[in-house]
């Protein structure tokens, strides 16, 4: 079986990463402005800001867009002609597919060495069959990049703690050169958190030893040394205006919400993103504190290597989670640096499951929670097919493909096939995944961006006509329409002076905003595409038509 598993890794990064990577057009917000941005700036003179509608643009350090500048040479490379927005897209997320493939591989090579092979390679599986990495592969490209540079550190330092370094002082360094790259990636707390999950385990367990080991005042040293170079010079460029952003990165632009939601959102965007395998982790969890006590009995066996690598893996996940609570207005895919330490708890529990060795209470338990969280799902999708009638017999077909994949753990387990049970929690997404990107989210596509309507304004107005906006439009549709946007409160005066060859004003606007356009306008509107996302209108002034 061991020899099948790699086999097994690589049919599910394919089967959940790939499908539907050239479906829809770049996503509204995340994946649609980081295009824009790598855009504006790899055709800027200067490269040292991030820019955003001409403007620096302090979401995130400038190598945070890094995959978006890849994607772009390779696409030269494999079509130096002009490939469409959509070859784009297609071309950015195979990127990201790669290095969400590559965090897949480096977390079973960490269970691996941490916990046998077998285990490590059921954690890369693991990984690979949870929503978190699909999802990021759409989205969030600098934190998927982040997250595996962090883990690259943590590998290392695992190795010392463990004594399993073959030379300790070229491993830290590695290690802690790794943290510094995830600090110019991604900011500060994706690339601390790691060395917050050490002193973590170090204090519960009570080994100062260890600490000494992983001799963090050097490392973060060198982490400042990665980092200054560019975080210094943009501070004398920009001073206090970037300083104040900086500890918010990647995700410094986000709508900040209420301080007090942090916890829950942490808890939240956690169990969503490790579905289904969150249903595992409560066993596996459970199975590992059986495991160990940091204060045992007389004549109790020795706690092993592996057992206090698990906890140490534990407060890892935890302090992962710790910056999702930070945040002041975190999106979903920032609790993914989490799913690595999560799906090598899994993969240990899958192990020993295998080996007959786990107890049977703790897989009914999370068999029983996956069906309660796959029906849940199910309900959820039924729910949305009758509000969005376009995608209604998608999102049925993915609602009974969930129902049943969440459903074949319980049945297993109830017929006494606890290793069948415990495979099985990889079905979920390895049946829904194809469904969800190939068929759902054509379907949505105008609410995930505005081609649409990008393609309406093509098709109507004359090619170089203004387009006038009361309010800073979606990044897909700046990334997809190619024209000039004028973004104005003052539609009435701005109009006045922005017909194009055809005599008319184009103006997009969202739905919420039609009464308040058309008043300012003061001339009839002939609406030309509603869509969920925008409005595309056009006036005719007096003016003009004489």
């Amino acid at each position: 079986m061991r020899r099948l598993l790699p086999l097994v890794l690589l049919a599910l990064l394919a089967i959940t990463l790939l499908p539907g990577l050239a479906a829809v057009d770049a996503l509204d917000w995340r994946e649609a402005r980081d295009a824009e941005v790598a855009r504006a700036t790899s055709g800027s003179l200067e490269w040292v800001a991030p820019l955003y509608a001409n403007e620096p643009w302090f979401e995130k350090p400038l190598f945070g867009y890094t995959h978006e500048l890849v994607a772009t040479r390779l696409l030269r490379w494999l079509a130096p002609g002009a490939p469409n927005e959509l070859t784009e897209a297609a071309v950015s997320r195979a990127v990201r597919a790669a290095i969400a493939a590559a965090l897949a591989l480096l977390t079973a090579s960490i269970g691996a060495r941490c916990f046998g092979m077998r285990g490590g390679w059921l954690g890369g599986c693991a990984l690979a069959s949870m929503l978190g990495l699909p999802l990021a592969t759409r989205s969030d490209g600098a934190q998927l990049l982040a997250t595996l540079l962090a883990w690259l550190g943590i590998g290392a330092l695992l190795d010392v703690v463990r004594g399993r370094a073959a030379f300790p002082n070229l491993t830290r360094l590695f290690a802690y050169l790794a943290f510094g790259l995830a600090f110019v990636t991604a900011g500060p707390m994706p690339a601390l958190w790691p060395l917050l999950g050490f002193a973590f385990y170090f204090a519960l367990a009570r080994r100062q030893v260890g600490w000494r080991e992983v001799r963090p005042l050097g490392g973060i040293a060198i982490i400042a040394g990665v980092a200054l170079p560019w975080y210094g010079v943009m501070t004398a460029l920009f001073g206090g205006q970037f300083l104040a952003r900086v500890p918010w990165f990647p995700y410094a632009a986000e709508t900040r919400g209420a301080w007090f939601t942090g916890p829950l959102l942490a808890l939240s965007f956690t169990a969503v993103l490790s579905f289904p395998w969150a249903s595992l982790l409560g066993a596996s969890l459970r199975d590992a504190a059986m495991r160990l006590r940091f204060t045992r009995p007389v004549g109790a066996p020795d706690a092993t290597d592996a057992d206090h690598t698990s906890h140490l893996v534990l407060a890892l996940m935890f302090a992962a989670v710790v910056p999702v609570a930070l945040y002041p207005g975190p999106p979903l895919t920032a609790a993914l640096p989490a799913l690595p330490a999560m799906a090598l708890l899994c993969g240990r529990f899958l192990d020993r499951v295998l080996e007959g060795d786990a107890h049977p209470s703790h897989l009914t338990a999370a068999t029983r929670l996956a069906a309660l969280m796959g029906t849940a799902a199910a309900l959820l999708g039924l729910t949305l097919a009758s509000q969005l009638r376009e995608a209604a017999p998608s999102l049925r077909l993915l609602s009974a493909a969930l129902f049943l994949a969440c459903w074949a753990p319980l049945l297993a387990d109830l017929r006494g096939a606890r290793r069948l049970a415990a495979a099985l929690f990889m079905l979920p997404m390895l049946v829904t995944s194809p469904i969800l990107f190939t068929r759902v989210m054509p379907q949505l596509e105008p609410w995930l961006n505005t081609r649409e309507v990008v393609m309406a304004l093509n098709h109507t107005a004359p090619p170089n006509a203004t387009v006038l906006m009361p309010e800073e439009p979606p990044p897909s549709f700046r990334l997809l329409a190619h024209r000039n946007l004028v973004v104005t409160s003052a539609l009435g005066p701005a109009a006045a002076t922005l017909a194009a060859r055809d005599g008319r004003v184009y103006v997009v606007f969202r739905p919420a905003r039609e009464r308040e356009v058309v008043k300012a306008l003061r001339e009839p509107v002939e609406i030309l595409l509603r869509s969920p996302s925008l409005v595309l209108a056009r006036v005719l002034l007096p003016t003009t038509a004489r």
